[in-house]
């Protein structure tokens, strides 16, 4: 889901997303990702030192990915998202489910996202480097739409993501039939 937009508001008091990889503070080469999709999910790096004339450490302070979570791999069906509100605060990654499949390859990520008004951080670790990025976000029904803040994008866009919140939980799915959980702490 694509859309073009340059100004969001929010029209619920906080939701969120996770996934647009674009800021790193690993000086390697490897591949760059910045959309929504699995490969921004993989937490690909890009080798920037900059972003918008900012260092890329600068696009979040304070937060650190807590304990690794491994894919797991389930055959059923995908659960429907079913949206919902959050609150601010930090959300740490503990499940990754890939729904559709019996097996796959072993990834391991360690993840975490703050909420706070209508601005959502977010630093992933993976193999290859950790990624940082900022967006603000609005809600419309079950998806989370993001225009991402730092690092700059080339070009303003929107992207969005399903997602399921209840009670300190939040799910987001990927159009690759992925789920992300997050609790907070």
């Amino acid at each position: 889901m694509m859309l073009h937009s340059t100004v969001l508001r929010p029209t619920q008091p906080l939701i969120i997303m996770i996934g647009l990889a674009a800021c790193t503070s690993n000086e390697e080469s490897s591949t760059g990702g910045g959309s929504l999709s699995e490969s921004a999910i993989d937490a690909s790096t890009t080798s920037s030192s900059t972003s918008g004339g900012k260092p890329v450490s600068d696009c979040v302070t304070g937060l650190t990915p807590g304990m690794e979570v491994t894919i797991r791999y389930e055959e059923g069906a995908r659960p429907e998202p079913a949206g919902g509100v959050l609150v601010d605060g930090e959300y740490n990654l503990t499940a990754w489910t890939a729904y559709g499949q019996t097996s796959g390859p072993p990834r391991v990520t360690s993840r975490i996202l703050r909420i706070d008004g209508n601005r959502l951080e977010s630093v992933s670790r993976e193999t290859g480097g950790t990624n940082e990025f900022t967006a603000s976000y609005r809600v419309l029904e079950n998806a989370i739409v993001l225009e991402q803040t730092c690092p700059a994008p080339p070009e303003p866009s929107e992207e969005g993501l399903m997602f399921t919140a209840t009670a300190g939980k939040l799910s987001i799915f990927t159009d690759e039939g992925t789920v992300l959980t997050y609790e907070r702490r």
